[in-house]
């Protein structure tokens, strides 16, 4: 659930860029690839890494990941980042 989140929450953020004028350099970009993405990798994170700490590390790790998205789109819309420079 806190990977649909932070997929969620980038579509989001990434929605409200786009309406003010930025442009999503990834052309593939969608929230469904996102999604599918992170829940097969925490899937075979499940049932492939031991039952021990290293399992619960990796899968709150990965589910955090889905985050990085959303700051980076929140950093760029309030100028904190500038972007990548547009063709």
């Amino acid at each position: 659930m806190i990977a649909a989140l932070g997929v969620a929450l980038d579509f989001v953020s990434t929605q409200v860029g786009l309406a003010r004028g930025f442009l999503e350099m990834n052309l593939l970009y969608s929230p469904v690839y996102s999604l599918t993405i992170f829940w097969a990798l925490l899937t075979v994170a499940t049932f492939g890494l031991p039952r021990r700490n290293l399992r619960r590390i990796f899968i709150f790790a990965l589910a955090g990941l889905s985050f990085v998205g959303v700051f980076n789109n929140i950093s760029v819309i309030t100028g904190i980042f500038r972007g990548l420079p547009q063709p």
